[in-house]
């Protein structure tokens, strides 16, 4: 019966398969947050740039 049950594991594999794809594309959003964090890095200097104006 046990055996059976590896059988079944299989389908099991499919699903974590299903959210591992999701988390790579998440990989691929992360390196553009890190270019986001750029950015608002400089609009704090041009925030106080206008004050001076």
């Amino acid at each position: 019966m046990l055996l059976c049950n590896l059988g079944k594991s299989p389908p099991v594999k499919s699903k974590p398969p299903s959210t591992p794809a999701v988390p790579l594309v998440d990989l691929r959003k992360y390196p553009a947050k890190p270019i986001a964090r750029v950015p608002p890095r400089r609009p704090p200097p041009v925030a106080a740039a206008h004050p001076p104006f």
